[in-house]
């Protein structure tokens, strides 16, 4: 679907282990599908063992390309893979 404003919401809970292809993600991008911009709400790579969520804003600059990138770690230092999480954005 396409929208322009609103709250976007998943409560996930992350894949367990540190095997490659174990990734998970929701993130946001434009209606034609151009790249840049793209929102991620989360990325989860299944290689940090749940230790490292990526929270990205990619967009244009009138020099290219720029991110901004986040990089939260789980609350009380276990893993993203311990429990449910929800993760929103407006």
């Amino acid at each position: 679907f396409s929208t322009r404003y609103g709250y976007f919401e998943a409560r996930m809970k992350m894949p367990n282990g540190k095997a490659r292809g174990t990734d998970s993600s929701f993130f946001l991008f434009s209606e034609d599908a151009a790249w840049p911009p793209e929102i991620d709400v989360v990325e989860y790579a299944g290689v940090t063992e749940g230790k490292t969520i990526l929270q990205n804003l990619h967009f244009k600059t009138a020099t290219g390309r720029d991110s901004r990138m986040h990089h939260p770690t789980p609350p009380g230092g276990g893993s993203f893979a311990d429990t449910w999480h929800v993760y929103g954005m407006r």
